[in-house]
């Protein structure tokens, strides 16, 4: 029985994992509602692989979320991603979430590359490791795919599909699958200091979710966010300062009515000059 109540409790993790976005990564997505299928900062190679095809210098990432403000529900990641003059971006990301008692590790390559100004497209493989102290690990293999298309200088759609394979993460013993996520999504940018983004998310398994979030610029080093999502339905919000030498450090937090606050801190630093890898 003991085995059993813990498998049950595995499964509906795993469901959990491989449903929104494998977990939140960067606190300006978070902050934003995760509405993110149409950004193209580092942090796009757990989003929408799309968006590093318009990236132009080097950057590298990290960020940190206590879910639900709980130790044991920490969730850490690091991206790194490096852009080439005519070959596209080169990326790669790993995610942490759990302790030793339950943790989920995602670890993967990504690749994004543009096609003119308007369109790019996107792909990464993953490596995804359930773990359990008492039952040990279980793995999987999956990809991604997604593409965004600037329709206008300040208007940008953006698809992505995570898993469309289904693979499984046991075998036929559990039958226990990373769920497949389709999303689509639309950003806006108006006067250089607002970015509205509203996505539609469907995991073929649960209810639709649209996620909605803004962006507001109102000095130079400053961004303020704000979001929400509605499956489930909690509220996000946020902060972030650029600094002239690339440093960038934002802060946001996400609440849900009946678990509470969780904050997230990730910070990134981009290469201004651009890359000279052939």
């Amino acid at each position: 029985m003991k085995k059993l109540f813990t498998w049950i409790i595995l499964s509906l993790s795993l469901q959990s994992f491989a449903g929104g976005e494998y977990q939140a990564v960067g606190a300006r997505h978070t902050g934003m509602g995760n509405a993110s299928v149409c950004l193209n900062d580092v942090f796009a190679v757990n989003y929408n692989q799309a968006g590093l095809g318009f990236l132009t210098n080097i950057s590298i990432g990290a960020s940190t979320e206590l879910r639900y403000a709980s130790l044991g529900l920490t969730n850490n990641s690091i991206e790194v991603a490096f852009p080439t003059k005519k070959a596209g971006t080169f990326a790669y990301a790993a995610n942490f979430y759990g302790d030793k008692n339950y943790n989920e590790l995602r670890t993967g390559l990504a690749y994004g590359k543009a096609f003119g100004n308007k369109f790019s497209i996107g792909l990464r493989f993953d490596y995804m490791r359930v773990g359990i102290m008492s039952l040990g690990n279980k793995n999987a293999f999956s990809f991604d795919v997604g593409l965004q298309y600037k329709i206008l200088n300040n208007l940008t759609a953006g698809a992505h599909v995570s898993n469309p394979s289904r693979f499984k993460v046991d075998g036929e013993k559990y039958k226990e699958r990373f769920a497949t996520l389709m999303q689509f999504g639309l950003s806006y940018t108006a006067y250089k200091k607002v970015v509205v983004a509203a996505e539609f998310e469907k995991d073929l398994d649960y209810k639709p979710n649209f996620k909605f979030g803004v962006e507001y610029h109102p000095v130079s080093i400053l961004y303020l966010r704000a979001g929400f999502n509605t499956q489930p339905l909690q509220v996000t919000f946020g902060a972030g300062v650029a600094t002239k030498s690339g440093y960038t450090i934002d802060l946001a937090a996400a609440y849900q009515a009946q678990l509470g606050f969780s904050p997230h801190l990730s910070l990134q630093y981009t290469l201004h000059k651009k890359s000279d890898i052939k």
